[in-house]
């Protein structure tokens, strides 16, 4: 049995070892695709644009869409359209003298019935023109398509105008968290140890395709990793092993279509002997060993 020493020394090893690497990267482009625009420096530019309820007098003025507020809950509704909702955001460009409650309802082609199952909410500071975002994509794997949207300008306010200066639709760029470790974070020399690479999408378009990580190895030939980037858990492994004791660093360089778009790097503790092998820095609590890189070993 381990004396109490080499048992806090073990699992400080262990958590060193054990943590991951990853990133978030935007794929493949950088840049948010407009869907659709709506400006409103000519009356034929609002066409569509209806006030709903407590919205007076809306119409087109300096080159911006101005109506006034008349009730806590009131509302217009932007025209019909037809737009895929995979990566979308509503951005509005508007201002009101007093702050409120900024909040867009939708409906879809799966759901065309408007209501607090299809609301975003976000707090409008007042006294400045602001730009609001509301993101409407989906969650989990359905793919409806947007056909109307309603705006509630600065709720809670009554007898206050408001201007709204641009509408924008907007399809953001796919945004994955990599990650990339062991599965096992000490082995033995010459054991196999399971890579592990995990996308998660985290916004914008869903991610399609294929994406490959090309591991470094020391010992032999470069291991592949491929992920079917659409799938619904996706992931990915490859094998490695070290004879060497110490502590392997591995590297990882990821490519979407072709194009390297970021390098990871992780690690594996190799051969670590039962007890310490040198004095350990020691606290009431854990005990800290310094291990030799493999490439001293």
């Amino acid at each position: 049995m381990r004396p109490e020493r080499s048992r806090s020394r073990w699992l400080f090893a262990v958590s060193l070892a054990s943590s991951m690497a990853g990133f978030g990267v935007r794929l493949p482009a950088d840049d948010a695709e407009i869907v659709r625009e709506w400006v409103f420096d000519s009356d034929e530019k609002a066409q569509g644009w209806e006030a709903g309820n407590g919205i007076s007098g809306l119409h087109v003025a300096k080159g911006k869409l101005v109506g006034q507020i008349e009730d806590p809950d009131a509302y217009l509704f932007g025209p019909p359209v037809q737009v895929p909702m995979n990566g979308l955001v509503l951005k509005v460009r508007w201002s009101c003298p007093k702050s409120g409650s900024g909040q867009c309802y939708f409906a879809t082609d799966q759901s065309p019935r408007m209501g607090e199952d299809k609301v975003v909410s976000r707090n409008v500071p007042g006294g400045e023109v602001v730009e609001t975002d509301f993101s409407l994509d989906a969650d989990g794997r359905a793919k409806p398509t947007l056909t109307r949207f309603r705006l509630d300008p600065f709720n809670g306010l009554k007898g206050v105008p408001f201007e709204i200066e641009k509408v924008v639709l907007l399809r953001l760029p796919c945004r994955l968290e990599i990650v990339f470790g062991p599965a096992k974070s000490v082995a033995r020399p010459g054991e196999p140890v399971e890579l592990k690479l995990w996308l998660r999408h985290s916004g914008g378009r869903r991610p399609e395709g294929t994406m490959e990580a090309v591991v470094d190895h020391p010992d032999g030939a470069d291991l592949k990793i491929r992920i079917d980037a659409g799938s619904e858990s996706p992931s990915g492994s490859c094998a490695i092993a070290f004879k060497k004791p110490g502590v392997h660093v591995v590297r990882a360089r990821v490519f979407q279509d072709g194009r390297e778009t970021r390098e990871l790097e992780s690690s594996i503790v190799v051969g670590v002997p039962e007890a310490p092998a040198a004095p350990l820095l020691e606290s009431q609590w854990v005990g800290l060993e310094l291990l030799p890189s493999s490439l001293n070993a």
